[in-house]
This record gives structure tokens, sequence and C-alpha cells, in this order.
């Protein structure tokens, strides 16, 4: 889906005419995104996000103690790779934290303060397919936020960030229309960055609408 027309044409010429024995595995976030002539020569398969207890089981299994096979679980969000790279590279979890202490305070910052934010997510000369993945990554981190926001609002005590529920107070007290603001705006971000619209640009807008 990050392909632009002449790769998709390219990649199309290889499908309708493929050596011997080959196979094929296209991956995808937003199948709508593959161009049509490319989806109809394949067959689909829908890979879901794995329960969070299936993936504790099998943390479990690995020797990971209890506590922390509940919280790389939890944060894995239902990507049983993303938990076992927080076992294995203490570099990995370490990031996901600074990335979230980032995100809890995006709301409170001033737009020139958001945008500073958003220039240090990523290195210059970041090459575009890392910059759109980081862009991402801190948009389902505001995401995630938001939501366990929204449930404390309703006092809910299902929180993905459990952990730092004291923390997630500011974000409610924003209170319900600004919340839901925030998700439809991270939303339309998100469908930005499917169409390659420059990343930068596309969390930028985030930053005004928050």
């Amino acid at each position: 889906d990050m392909m632009n027309i002449e790769s998709s044409n390219a990649l199309l010429k290889n499908l309708e005419e493929p050596n011997k024995k080959t196979i094929f595995f296209l991956l995808t976030s937003s199948e709508r995104l593959v161009m049509p002539t490319i989806r109809s020569r394949c067959q689909s398969l829908h890979l879901y996000r794995v329960p969070t207890t299936v993936i504790v089981d099998g943390l479990r299994s690995r020797g990971i103690n209890k506590n922390d096979a509940a919280m790389f679980a939890r944060f894995a969000d239902g990507c049983p790779g993303r938990a076992l790279a927080f076992v294995h590279d203490p570099d990995a979890f370490n990031t996901f934290l600074e990335l979230r202490t980032r995100a809890l305070s995006f709301p409170r910052l001033t737009l020139t303060q958001r945008f500073s934010v958003i220039e240090k997510l990523v290195p210059p000369k970041t090459g575009f397919q890392e910059t759109v993945e980081q862009m991402q990554t801190f948009c389902m981190m505001l995401l995630s936020l938001s939501r366990d926001a929204l449930l404390l609002t309703y006092d809910q005590k299902h929180l993905l960030h459990s952990d730092i529920e004291n923390a997630l107070r500011p974000w409610a007290d924003l209170g319900r229309p600004r919340l839901l603001r925030i998700t439809s705006a991270l939303a339309q971000a998100n469908t930005f960055l499917d169409h390659n619209v420059q990343p930068r640009a596309a969390v930028e807008y985030v930053a005004m609408m928050v």
C-alpha cells in the first residue's frame, strides 16, 4: 500500500507472469489501498489481533514472570512479536515508555511545543517509510491514551495504561467533546498517512486539532 503507481504496475507484471514455484506474500495494513488490479490477483488472508490472554500464556511458557508477562502483553496491543521484542530488547520497551511520556504531555502543550515534539520524533534525513512508521506509532500512542481517558470519564477501569492512571486524569479532565475531537483528528491523520501524505504534515494536523 506504500507503492506508487509505477512500482505497483511493475509488481503487477510479476504477478501476471511469475517464475515457476514462486509464491508472493504481500502485506498491507489497509487492503483498500492496494490497487484493484493487484488485489484481484491475490487471495486475502486477514490477520487479527491476538487476545491478550493468549500472549500472556505464550510469554509465561517462555519463563516470563506473571506480572511482566501481563504488562508486556497489555502493551503489545494484540501483537505477539511486539511483546517478544519488549522481552528480548530492553531498548524497545524503554523507547515505548519514552514515546508514551512525550504523548502524555501533548494536549497540554502550546502549538509551538507540539510542533517541537513532532520534529524530535524522527532525526533529520530519516527515510520516508521509517518516518511514516514512527508517526503512525505516535498516533497510535495518542489514540490509546485518549481511549483510556474516555474510559475514565465513565469511571471504567479496564485501561491499557493502568500503571499511569493518575497521570491520565488530566486527559480525562479535558472532557469528552475534546477527547472525541482528538480521536477524530487521529483517525484523519492515519488516513493521511495511509495515502502517503507527507508524514510530519499529517501529525501536525493532529497538533492543530488538539
